[in-house]
């Protein structure tokens, strides 16, 4: 269902999970949050992340209905201050309809907002580079022991290495290695011991390019976290390509963190440019089975903003147009 501002699930909002009774779970379209009862301490939890996919995929099939008074209540609290909006009135003169102009940038605000900020990137760095510390340490270990036993038990030696980089800040290495144990394991036996050496190596040179160049963005992205959509749309030095675009393939692979990745790999037809580009997308598994948005062979025309890299190739659509 759908109210003016905010969509919940049907039979008010009741969501159906593994608890015996059912979740209520909302989410605020005008100003982006969600709100569900279930015990995950994920946020926002896999019912909420179903709900927003779903009315951004077919907001058509979220009929319009009352109001109920948990959602009413729920958006009220959103508010500033925790209470309804006051109506507005009419301003009583032209002076007090006009805007207030913004106050001068204190120079000493701004001079301890960036120290702050450079402490923190300092704080990061140093968390970070113990992490990989101890990671490689615990490769070490790995190859003192004999891969052998490592191959046999990918899992619940990876899980506690993943653990720690958490806790270190080194999320997208932590996924990296949590993800290492279902490569090997797919693989044949007789292929997983040299398969298990690459995998460790590479994580030695993601380390060790790390620590020489912690400042570097595509270090930044293999070892903490890549840009968001709009942060790369945003920024002023990703580069941009406008052209043809036809859809080479797709792959969708479902993640250990019960995520779905469709990666969708692009090549533009221009005259005059080669380029590649790497599409990827995230939904929970929770919400079915889904392809992409886009199948081998269709072309259309669109923009494209590559995240930042020595040879740019993942990228996010800026815009797009009918041929």
């Amino acid at each position: 269902m759908a109210g003016a501002r905010a969509v919940w699930r049907t039979n008010l909002g009741e969501c159906q999970g593994s608890g015996a009774n059912p979740y209520r779970v909302v989410a605020d379209t005008e100003n982006v949050g969600s709100k569900c009862t279930c015990p995950s301490r994920k946020f926002p939890c896999k019912h909420a992340i179903a709900l927003m996919r779903m009315y951004v995929d077919d907001s058509s099939a979220f009929k319009s209905g009352e109001i109920p008074a948990w959602v009413n209540d729920w958006i009220g609290r959103r508010r500033a201050g925790g209470a309804p909006p006051a109506a507005k009135s009419e301003p009583k003169s032209i002076a007090l309809a006009q805007e207030v102009p913004p106050k001068p940038t204190d120079p000493a605000h701004e001079a301890r907002r960036q120290a702050a900020a450079a402490k923190r990137a300092q704080d990061t760095n140093a968390t970070v580079e113990a992490g990989l510390q101890e990671l490689e340490t615990w490769i070490a270990d790995q190859v003192r022991s004999g891969l052998s036993a490592f191959v046999n038990e990918p899992g619940q030696r990876c899980r506690r290495i993943a653990s720690r980089l958490v806790d270190a800040k080194a999320g997208a290495l932590a996924s990296r290695i949590d993800e290492m144990p279902s490569r090997l394991l797919a693989l044949p036996t007789d292929e997983r011991l040299d398969a298990a050496i690459m995998e460790l190596g590479k994580l030695v040179v993601l380390a060790r390019a790390w620590k020489a160049a912690p400042a570097d963005v595509e270090m930044r992205r293999e070892v903490i976290a890549s840009e968001t959509r709009e942060e790369v749309l945003n920024n002023p030095v990703a580069p941009r390509v406008s052209a043809m675009w036809e859809v080479l393939g797709e792959r969708v692979v479902t993640r250990r963190d019960g995520l779905v990745s469709v990666s969708t790999w692009l090549l533009a037809l221009d005259e005059g440019q080669q380029h590649f580009a790497l599409l990827l997308d995230f939904f929970p598994a929770s919400a079915g089975r889904r392809t992409g948005a886009f199948a081998a062979g269709d072309r259309f025309y669109a923009e494209l903003a590559f995240y930042p890299a020595r040879v740019p190739l993942r990228a996010v659509i800026a815009s797009r147009s009918e041929i």
